[in-house]
């Protein structure tokens, strides 16, 4: 359940200044709309997974819930919530009960669209400060219904003066999330996903062959090999954009992240499980990339 000390009017100024400050003791992102969308999204979690309709069928994934659910705290800004349908059953109720808490909440509706496996549903607000537009993002996953391991709820509680509540919400174990979030870092150019990935391999008990297992699974026998994920890597630490997607998300480096040095934990504890990969005397301490040059 949950409490608001704030009526929401229409898109504009939803979080007064001085709660939004009030959050960013939590949420120390880089920009004063970056902590405004921050509560706007722990608000949202929360009321999403205490709806009849919707905790029996959405499970948390993503970085958001990597950052807020599984890790001490979090570490990086993300911008979004990700779900994973539990059913195959209509849609339209699910989407209506999502757009109900959105718009109670006091977002206005900007798009919805359908594309393969995902359902996009976007939300905006106008930032306090006046800088920009807020945009959330609900993405909902309608096929891969069935996890790799057991499901489990993480509590999770927001105590804010512009609104607070607590829920247990429905997610996947961390093994399964850095699964979807290896698959991640093949397919799209996100610096974030290596980021991820490298902070649970230092600082959890994350388990490296469950991992791969999760990956296998939603692979669905499509999963690429050593030397395809090793090229598509090494491309990557190479790219500007893939080195500089962190920097919007984090107000300073972490400790101890370097790109390369990250890219190479994750090629040798990960990528050396996956098909064809050669012994880990050809991976380790960065030698896997002299195989990546032509």
């Amino acid at each position: 359940m949950g409490t608001s000390n704030q009526r929401c009017c229409g898109a504009r100024r939803l979080i007064p200044r001085a709660q939004i400050t009030e959050w960013a003791a939590r949420a120390p992102w880089p920009t004063e709309a970056d902590v405004e969308q921050d509560l706007i999204l722990s608000r949202l979690m929360v009321q999403i997974a205490n709806d009849e309709l919707l905790r029996d069928e959405l499970a948390m994934r993503g970085g958001t819930c990597l950052h807020k659910l599984h890790l001490p705290q979090p570490l990086r800004y993300s911008e979004d919530l990700d779900y994973v349908r539990r059913t195959h059953s209509g849609i339209k109720p699910y989407m209506a009960a999502l757009r109900k808490i959105a718009i109670d909440v006091g977002l206005v509706e900007h798009s919805f669209l359908q594309v393969g496996q995902m359902v996009h549903m976007v939300f905006v607000t106008e930032s306090t400060d006046g800088s920009r537009r807020i945009r959330i993002d609900i993405e909902m996953n309608v096929r891969e219904t069935e996890p790799c391991f057991e499901r489990t709820n993480r509590n999770y509680k927001v105590s804010s003066t512009w609104w607070s509540g607590e829920a247990d919400i429905p997610t996947f174990q961390l093994d399964e999330l850095m699964g979807t979030k290896l698959r991640a870092l093949y397919q799209r150019s996100k610096g974030r996903d290596l980021f991820d990935l490298w902070h649970v391999l230092i600082e959890s008990e994350a388990n490296d062959e469950r991992i791969i297992q999760a990956f296998n699974h939603y692979m669905q026998g499509g999963a690429f090999t050593y030397s395809d994920f090793a090229g598509n890597l090494a491309e990557k630490l190479a790219d500007r954009d893939f080195a500089g997607d962190l920097n919007d998300l984090v107000t300073a480096t972490p400790a101890g992240y370097e790109l390369v040095a990250a890219a190479d934990l994750v090629m040798e504890r990960l990528a050396s499980r996956l098909a064809h990969a050669p012994g880990l005397d050809a991976i380790r301490d960065g030698r896997w990339r002299a195989s990546t040059k032509t």
